[in-house]
């Protein structure tokens, strides 16, 4: 039976984290372990996680870390899982809010287990979970991974997640320059470095509440409000894009073909003159889908903010 590590980072999580744990523990098909980094929480998580590893020695690890926010938690998480789980082949990510269908590990074991022995990732659907119920799928996945498209958008759900030990390998003590979602770096390096595989399917119950961190849902004009005041900040934007594809060149260049390359370099270099802007605005490749997404993308690279 395949053994699968689960990196959890948690944060004042008490409310639905014993439904968490238990959808954990009760995954079929695979054995566990879970590798829990507290992030300075000020209620009871902590409480709850040392109960549940009273009941389960040998499958919990918890560390109390201070604050220092849920990205630098997981990719702490993924340094510490290189030094000392690194002879495990299965490694998943973890929200603390959400339930895991009986199925989720396996199927997303049995879909890594299959294909060729490089750097792999795999996520797959979500159901929207609320007030107890469900409420349809989150993603359409109209929109495929590529080595562009995946420069300008993330299509995966870092709670979905599960890689093998040649992607942890490939990720550990390798850090950005910048501060990039996890899950985000996690897929531009497998679609780069190795190979991405989509399971359309749902295998767990995204919860959504006032908490979350990241991923709720967002109404019309809340998403354009925070779009225009991206414009109007247009001199403090980062272009978070712009320098996440310089930091993949920096640490992964001698990794990555050559045609993968030139995909980087177009997002690197596209402010360099007025040709290069035109040629990635009119590059259909570096799509996000939808017209209204890839409207504001364009956006993004003729006012320079990619």
């Amino acid at each position: 039976m395949k053994e699968v590590v689960i990196l959890m980072s948690t944060y004042n999580g008490e409310r639905y984290l014993k439904e968490q744990l238990d959808s954990i523990l009760n995954q079929q098909g695979v054995k566990i372990k879970l590798l829990i980094r507290d992030d300075g929480s000020t209620d009871r998580t902590l409480k709850i996680l040392e109960d549940y590893k009273s009941c389960h020695q040998n499958i919990f690890e918890i560390i109390n870390g201070e604050n220092i926010g849920w990205k630098k938690s997981f990719m702490f998480l993924i340094d510490y899982a290189a030094d000392n789980y690194s002879c495990h082949s299965y490694f998943a990510l973890s929200d603390q809010d959400d339930i895991w269908l009986p199925d989720k590990l396996i199927i997303a074991v049995d879909a890594i287990k299959q294909s060729y022995p490089t750097p792999l990732m795999y996520c797959s659907n979500l159901y929207y979970y609320k007030n107890n119920k469900t409420h349809g799928l989150v993603k359409d996945f109209k929109l495929m991974p590529s080595p562009k498209n995946c420069l300008v958008r993330n299509i995966a759900a870092g709670c979905t997640i599960v890689f093998n030990q040649e992607l942890l390998k490939a990720l550990a003590h390798k850090k950005a320059k910048i501060e990039i979602a996890h899950d985000y770096w996690i897929y531009m390096v497998a679609n780069f470095c190795g190979k991405v595989i989509i399971d359309k399917s749902a295998h767990i119950l995204y919860r959504q509440h006032d908490n979350n961190q990241i991923g709720s849902k967002h109404g019309f004009k809340e998403i354009w409000a925070r779009r225009l005041k991206t414009l109007r900040d247009i001199r403090r934007t980062i272009r978070p894009r712009e320098i996440a594809a310089k930091e993949l060149l920096r640490i992964y260049g001698s990794s990555i073909q050559p045609d993968s390359i030139k995909s980087i370099e177009k997002v690197v270099n596209y402010r360099n003159s007025f040709l290069r802007r035109l040629c990635i605005i009119f590059d259909n490749g570096y799509s996000m889908g939808k017209w209204s997404n890839n409207f504001w993308l364009k956006m993004h690279m003729i006012f320079g903010t990619l």
